[in-house]
Parts: C-alpha cells; sequence; structure tokens
C-alpha cells in the first residue's frame, strides 16, 4: 500500500508541525492539566493517595480520547490549529492513542514507577532517625532515575527537530504525524 505521507508534500499541501507549535500545544495542555488539578483540590483534601490516581487517569484520558476524536488533537493543539493523523491523513485510532501515549509518557511512567519503588516513605523514614548514609544512597539512586527521564524525554523531544517529517519516536513507532491545519 503507498502511504500518502510518502509522496512529496507540495503534491498534498501538507506542513509537518515541527518542534517549537507542539511544545507550545504542551505548555498549553501542561496548563490545562495544572488547572484541572488545582479545581480537584478544592474538593478533596488527602491529596495523596486520591489526587495521584484522578490526575493520572485525567492525562491519560485527557490525551488518548482528544487525540483520537473528530477534534485530533488536545485543546492546546487544537489552539495551535495542529491535529494528529495517521499515514493516510485521517483520524487515529483510540488503540494508536493508546500506543502513542504509551511510549511518549514511557520516561515518566518509568520515572514514577521507580520513585514509588525506591519508596518515598523510605526517605522519610530514613530522615526521621537520622539515618544519612542510607539516605545518600537512595538520594543517588533516585538522581540516577532523574538523569534517565531527563535523557529519555530529550531524546523524544529532540528526535522531532531532526526527522524530515517531525515524528517524534512516539509518531515513528505510532505511526503517526502532526500537521498544521
Amino acid at each position: 500500500m503507498d502511504y500518502l505521507l510518502d509522496e512529496p508534500l507540495e503534491k498534498k499541501n501538507i506542513r509537518y508541525a515541527g518542534l517549537g507549535i507542539r511544545i507550545g500545544a504542551a505548555i498549553i495542555d501542561w496548563i490545562i492539566l495544572v488547572i484541572f488539578n488545582k479545581l480537584i483540590r478544592l474538593f478533596i483534601t488527602d491529596t495523596t493517595f486520591i489526587l495521584l490516581p484522578i490526575s493520572f487517569l485525567a492525562n491519560i484520558l485527557y490525551f488518548i480520547f482528544l487525540e483520537s476524536s473528530e477534534k485530533q488533537g488536545t485543546l492546546g493543539k487544537m489552539m495551535l490549529n495542529i491535529k494528529v493523523v495517521n499515514d493516510e491523513i485521517e483520524r487515529i485510532s483510540i488503540g494508536t492513542a493508546i500506543l502513542r501515549f504509551i511510549i511518549k509518557k514511557s520516561p515518566k511512567l518509568i520515572f514514577v514507577a521507580g520513585i514509588l519503588i525506591s519508596g518515598m516513605e523510605t526517605v522519610l523514614d530514613l530522615m526521621s532517625t537520622n539515618n544519612f548514609s542510607e539516605l545518600y544512597n537512595l538520594l543517588g539512586s533516585m538522581l540516577i532515575m532523574v538523569l534517565v527521564w531527563v535523557v529519555a524525554s530529550l531524546v523524544l523531544i529532540l528526535s522531532i527537530a531532526f526527522d524530515a517529517k517531525k515524528q517524534g519516536i512516539h509518531d515513528r513507532i505510532a505511526k503517526t504525524y502532526v500537521i498544521e491545519g
């Protein structure tokens, strides 16, 4: 099957969304999700065990359902007039949106899992017992996780800047494109 996006762009008048506009959309989405979390905190006082799952679920649903919707993008993408499409320039399926989300968020998911495994509770316990030797070892491990997260995130972001079709790794694996219009 010949894919539409393998043809020269001039024939289809398609413009791939570059790194700058995609970062702009991501910032808008981040602001929207922060506002959502602040509103939830008005109603929920136990911010640890209830807010985290609600926030995580909202994040998942926000990206997956909006990017696979008729609008083909999150509110940030809609505001900046960009959308997510498949290789036939059509709306992506929910399955594709899920795959794209998991790959795009994988550095963050690995980081959060690492923090949960190493346990913030352990950090607090070590601080309360003045066991600073163990605390420094644990914090060193957490710092390594932060560095891995940052490097992995940079690879995902910079892959957009250096690709002819402005695809991030998550786009290439999910066979999606972010285009203007």
